[in-house]
């Protein structure tokens, strides 16, 4: 059986397609593993190199001065992620209580506050990230925009009760109402079967 006119045009372009997607395919491969086999190569040669009388304490002393081994560094990281876990909830908070058509009054220019100043708080973290003790005053900043984040999430949360509050309680009372009219209904139904 033979396909005539269009249907055979289309089934000629999806197998020059599929034998285009299949040369792409090999040649990525190709240059991958290319890729691999100098980097493999290198890396050999500088191991076959190294010399630990000669380039030991040069690479312990480069491994001692990386921002990982310093524990301030993962401090400053960890407040660093608290700050925008904190400030995203807030903004997630007030965007649900406007998609919700809840009460917010100024709750989204104050997120947008929130972010500028949570961007100067990140700055402050980072510069101080490079000495050993982080002042009093850039802790108490960071605490502050925490609170902050925090004041706003409540208060988008509580307009969003305000909002959805009356309608779970309507509805509670409506399935009560008609799951004990099913009940009676089956009762009085169905007297035989008990």
């Amino acid at each position: 059986m033979t396909l005539a006119g269009p249907a055979q045009d289309a089934v000629m372009a999806l197998d020059v397609l599929v034998v285009i997607a299949l040369a792409c395919l090999g040649a990525g491969l190709w240059l991958a593993g290319r890729t691999v086999r100098r980097r493999v190569r290198r890396v050999r040669i500088r191991i076959a190199a190294f010399d630990p009388r000669r380039d030991g304490p040069a690479a312990v002393r480069l491994l001692a001065a990386a921002p990982v081994t310093n524990l301030s560094w993962w401090q400053t990281q960890r407040d660093r992620h608290r700050v925008w876990r904190a400030v995203g909830a807030a903004e997630r908070a007030v965007a649900t209580a406007v998609r919700s058509q809840a009460p917010v009054g100024e709750l989204p220019l104050l997120t947008r506050r929130l972010r500028k100043t949570a961007e100067s708080v990140d700055r402050l973290l980072c510069t101080a990230d490079n000495s050993s003790r982080r002042s009093r005053r850039i802790t108490a900043e960071m605490q502050l925009l925490l609170e902050m984040a925090e004041s706003i999430r409540q208060a988008a949360l509580e307009s969003l009760l305000s909002v959805a509050g009356p309608a779970t309680t309507s509805l509670a009372d409506a399935v009560a109402v008609e799951v004990s009219a099913l009940r009676h209904g089956l009762s009085v139904a169905a007297p035989g079967r008990r």
